[in-house]
Formats: structure tokens, sequence, C-alpha cells
């Protein structure tokens, strides 16, 4: 089960990404999501002002070293959790996430 800080990075990425959490997204769309849920979580970003927010992975190289490591982790870890399908449900991106909590 998802934590609840969790679910609200979860949240705070899709508002970000300006997608609707009940959306069925495109592969390239839901791989964003998980970016920017995990550029939320590495740079501690306060989700409860994601508003003034427009792009946490703008830069992110800089704030964080290793994001091309990380990237390349998440990318591993969506095709692991959840497989190569062309479109990604709430519930798969939420997987990733959770797995990704748990490593």
């Amino acid at each position: 089960m998802i934590h609840s800080e969790a679910m609200a990075r979860l949240q705070a990425a899709y508002k970000l990404s300006s997608h609707e959490p009940m959306q069925t997204l495109p592969q390239g769309k839901a791989r964003y999501v998980i970016q920017t849920y995990m550029a939320i979580y590495l740079t501690g970003l306060n989700v409860s002002a994601t508003r003034r927010y427009r792009n946490p992975i703008a830069n992110i190289e800089h704030k964080y070293p290793g994001w091309n490591d990380t990237l390349k982790f998440l990318d591993n870890l969506q095709l692991e959790a959840v497989g190569n399908r062309p479109d990604y449900e709430f519930s798969d991106i939420t997987d990733v996430v959770e797995e990704a909590g748990e490593r």
C-alpha cells in the first residue's frame, strides 16, 4: 500500500505534469509523471505548494548530480514493475513509485 506522503507526491506529480490521476497515459507521459514524482521526492519539494513550481525536473542535474543514474533506474523499474505496455493506468504508475520507495 502506498504511503500517504508518497500519494501526495504522486498527486502533485500528476498536477505538475498537467494530467489527471484517472487518465490513461501513453508510456512517455507516464514516464514523465514518474520522473516528476522522483524529482519531488529527491529535492524535498513541498507538495502543498506545487502551484509555485512549474517543472521540478528543470535543472535537476545541478541539484541532484545522480539524476541520469536515477532515470536509468526508473526506466528499468518501470519495465520490471509493469512491463513495456503502450498505456499506463494510475495503478500502474502507483506500482512503479511504490517499488521505487521500497528500494
